[in-house]
């Protein structure tokens, strides 16, 4: 995931000229075709070693499942979708790197104020039970991942104090945690249900293709005739170009839920993005290195204009320095950040 976040922010000034919705619509084509094409990769390799279930198994258990846990799974996947929406307009405000991946990495402790709301509900009106997904949280856990998430936001205030108080980026910052949370609960809660009619794994991969399925309701800029021309002028003017980085970011990202996918279906919701979140470590590292990389070539902001003139702006340094008291703050949040993530796993 740290390699995404830091090729999704270099690619959506380079590919789709800082228009956060030419690269949503690219990540949802991609992301829903390449994960279907996993999907039924996966259901003929089981197929093909297993003894006891076919590929027209699982598709039958997919179809006999899509009421009402398809549903569910695909609304999810319309959440997950509408998360990257709102990633990519964080970039679009010209966030780094590593503060977006700070803020991704505070989903927990909203996931866990979630349950505990949810769990007032369930006590005051007995209409839902939210014992299945708190069951399982130890006190030390929910310290833990407070602390680890403060440390996190407070990193991000730290390396990204100019942006956060931008009504735009603010209000991106909110619906992405907010689609995030409900996201991770609602997958949580479906793929830990009990199927009475198939195994807990087939139960799994047969509702798998309702998440890509969802993820497509994001090519519907293409309906749009305006968005549909920004779309096929950015096509032949730079996806064509960078096709081959495109595709290794989306298939990085359409991995990136796949594999979280399979943790909501065995893990609590808050551990799965305890887990994501320690990525916020490794895109700090990247993020410095190419800021090392950059300054060892040039440090000006390049863009490429519509008449494929090359703009140097000496007065716009591309990557601000940073003073050594700044980068000290930022190593101390993100070490208690490593400390709460190695204690949060120890009382899972």
């Amino acid at each position: 995931m740290a390699l995404m976040i830091v090729t999704d922010k270099l690619m959506l000034n380079q590919c789709y000229e800082s228009k956060p919705r030419q690269a949503w619509f690219i990540s949802s084509l991609a992301g829903s075709v390449f994960g279907l094409i996993l999907t039924f990769i996966m259901w003929g390799a089981i197929a093909a070693v297993s003894t006891s279930g076919t590929f027209i198994m699982l598709l039958s258990a997919s179809i006999d499942l899509f009421f009402w846990q398809g549903l569910v799974v695909l609304v999810a996947g319309i959440l997950g979708i509408q998360i990257l929406f709102h990633y990519f307009n964080c970039f679009g405000e010209e966030a780094s790197s590593a503060s977006v991946a700070a803020w991704i990495a505070a989903t927990p402790i909203f996931i866990l104020l979630t349950f505990v709301f949810l769990g007032l509900i369930s006590q005051l009106t007995g209409f839902y039970t939210a014992s299945t997904l708190t069951q399982s949280i130890h006190p030390i856990f929910v310290i833990s991942t407070i602390i680890t998430t403060f440390a996190l936001i407070g990193f991000e205030y730290v390396s990204n104090s100019d942006k956060i108080f931008q009504n735009k980026y603010r209000k991106s910052l909110i619906l992405l945690i907010s689609y995030n949370v409900f996201y991770s609960i609602l997958l949580q809660y479906v793929l830990s249900s009990e199927p009475w009619k198939y195994s807990h794994s087939m139960y799994v991969l047969a509702l798998l293709p309702y998440l890509w399925v969802g993820f497509a309701t994001g090519t519907r800029d293409i309906l749009n005739k305006n968005r549909r021309k920004e779309i096929f002028d950015n096509w032949h003017l730079n996806v064509k170009k960078y096709w081959k980085l495109i595709l290794m970011a989306e298939i990085i990202g359409m991995f990136v839920f796949y594999f979280e996918y399979f943790g909501l279906a065995d893990l609590n919701a808050a551990y799965v993005s305890v887990i994501i979140g320690a990525h916020v470590l490794l895109v700090y590292l990247l993020d410095f290195l190419l800021l090392l990389y950059i300054h060892s070539k040039h440090n000006h902001f390049i863009k490429i204009n519509k008449t494929q003139t090359l703009i140097i702006d000496e007065t716009i340094p591309l990557y601000q320095v940073k003073t050594i008291k700044a980068r000290i703050v930022e190593i101390l949040f993100l070490t208690t950040t490593v400390v709460g993530i190695i204690v949060t796993t120890m009382y899972i």
